[in-house]
């Protein structure tokens, strides 16, 4: 590695442009230039974050980084990294425009925590192993957890390389020392900016402008409209290319963020975008984390986490998991897990251990699932798909009511407050892609073709969901799932279970809204098993 300085790259901005001579307008006069037609190239350009310049390469990549001059602490220049040589520059140009670092003073670039040079970061190994030393000085998680949390810190530092980023999310009561490991982790994510208490305006507007790691502090949310807009825009914000819209403007939410709250918020589609810590109060005595030691450790690790990034970039541009190791887990899941893995490489080891932890985490985060309504809707009908009729038939079809009762009996079941109306189900079978009709003058329903049959066991592969979701539980503990199906057996969601086709029972009354097992004849059911049903012909 070795510093240089390209005279060639530092340019003066705000260059006065020459004087246009020789041109007439058609009255005889001679063309003046204003200060509207002055080339729009020479403005020079505000830079808050990091710029990624000539990566068509496969092996090659020019990087400049904000960071903060290493003679004055207080003003920003550039870090110029081009294949293992550098330069710290004031200003730049490229493909003739002029680029300037954000002046030191200018809104909230002076609370960010940004390196003043590079220096060699180690071998991965050893820089694990370093931060794991400095997390285990001040707060106590457990093994599992370390690894979450170290696979964050340097997934953190390549949020320009991924589809979509994870949070991490700390939880715990007080005094578990969730806001010591949050102040521990301003010092080592990238451009992390440490606040408080936030609302839905600010949030947006941090992001955008400062390019950084937002980490929120105490973040507890409830009903009022203001906690709403808050989780709507961090469901936004994992994903590139979705931006938010205010006063006519758009604002990027997109980044690695950090939140600490004593409960999880009720909201699925936002927990399942995080990597989630627990963290309890500790018996053993810890030593404390005061305003010199986290300058002490911004100083140490900043450096060395900037070079981590400058030297592996290319690597983990190009990283590529295999998709068989992540097969068993859900989609939101397996985009955490390729994340998380992709700055790992080189050490094999720590990727397959926290390839068995996020496998874990994800059985874990299915419990909550099981209550949203995508789930509740696909789990009736993959029961209903499966199910036998006592003379051995299978049903034929059945009313949106008569799912969205199922659904509603199954969350009574569960102990559950929750009821869905039959409306609202229609919505859901809708967007899960399974059409409905309408049966004669019954209503809304989805009649049991082959295509269905089919689409529902398609649904249950991408939602994560096999035969062990509508087995018994001493089905189960037996290695029993039921009857055999060959769509299962197709879509491998058999699970590993055996399976036997039992004998048809003798036949018994139902309560069941499904058609064809009514046997009261009113406008709330289908009608009776029989040939004289107008939909009898699709049985089978």
């Amino acid at each position: 590695m070795r510093k240089f300085v390209d005279q060639s790259i530092i340019r003066q901005a705000n260059l006065a442009p020459a004087a246009t001579r020789g041109l007439f307008l058609p009255d005889g006069s001679q063309y003046q230039r204003n200060d509207d037609s002055v080339d729009r190239k020479s403005e020079p350009t505000i830079v808050t974050g990091a710029l990624a310049l000539d990566c068509d390469l496969k092996s090659r990549c020019r990087l400049v980084e904000t960071i903060r001059d290493p003679e004055d602490p207080g003003r920003l220049v550039f870090l110029d990294w081009r294949d293992g040589e550098y330069a710290i520059v004031r200003q730049f140009e490229y493909r003739g425009r002029i680029y300037l670092p954000s002046s030191e003073g200018a809104g909230l670039v002076s609370h960010l925590t940004l390196p003043k040079g590079i220096r060699p970061c180690g071998e991965l190994k050893e820089l694990l192993s370093d931060l794991r030393t400095l997390i285990k000085e001040f707060v106590e998680i457990s093994d599992r957890d370390f690894l979450l949390v170290q696979s964050f810190i340097l997934a953190d530092w390549f949020p320009d390389l991924f589809e979509s980023v994870p949070y991490l999310w700390l939880i715990g009561p007080p005094g578990s020392a969730k806001t010591t490991l949050l102040r521990l982790l301003s010092c080592l994510c990238r451009r992390a900016l440490l606040v408080g208490d936030i609302r839905a305006a600010a949030l947006y507007q941090l992001v955008d402008s400062l390019d950084s790691t937002l980490l929120i502090d105490e973040l507890e949310v409830g009903g009022s409209r203001h906690d709403s807009e808050i989780l709507r825009l961090l469901r936004t914000g994992s994903t590139c290319g979705i931006p938010a819209v205010r006063n006519g403007r758009l604002y990027s939410t997109t980044g690695f963020k950090v939140i600490a709250s004593r409960h999880l918020p009720d909201d699925t589609a936002l927990t399942g975008r995080a990597v989630i810590v627990s963290i309890l109060p500790s018996l053993k005595e810890l030593r404390p984390l005061t305003g010199v030691e986290m300058r002490r450790i911004a100083e140490e690790f900043q450096p060395r986490l900037l070079m981590f990034r400058l030297t592996r970039y290319p690597v983990v541009r190009d990283f590529r998991m295999q998709s068989c190791n992540l097969d068993d887990m859900t989609p939101r899941a397996r985009q955490l897990a390729r994340v998380l893995t992709a700055p790992l490489q080189g050490d094999e080891q720590a990727q397959a251990d926290l390839i068995a932890v996020l496998r874990e985490c994800d059985r874990e985060t299915q419990v909550e699932r099981f209550l949203e309504l995508e789930w509740l809707v696909e789990e009736v009908l993959f029961a209903i798909d499966h199910e036998r009729l006592p003379d051995g038939g299978r049903r034929f079809a059945i009313l949106v009511g008569g799912v969205a009762g199922d659904v509603n009996n199954m969350l009574e079941r569960r102990g559950e407050d929750l009821r869905f109306s039959p409306r609202r189900v229609g919505a859901v079978l809708k967007s899960l892609g399974i059409k409905t009709r309408r049966i004669g003058n019954l209503g809304r329903g989805l009649m049991f073709t082959p295509g269905f049959h089919r689409k529902v066991h398609e649904v249950a592969r991408q939602l994560g969901m096999d035969r062990t979701h509508i087995a018994s539980i001493s089905g189960v503990e037996n290695g029993y799932g039921g009857a055999p199906c060959a769509l299962c057996e197709e879509f491998g969601l058999s699970a590993g279970l055996r399976y036997v086709d039992p004998a048809p029972r003798q036949p018994r009354r139902s309560s069941s809204s499904h058609i064809p097992l009514f046997e009261r004849r009113n406008h709330d059911s289908g009608p009776v098993q029989g040939s004289d049903d107008p939909v009898s012909a699709e049985r089978g």
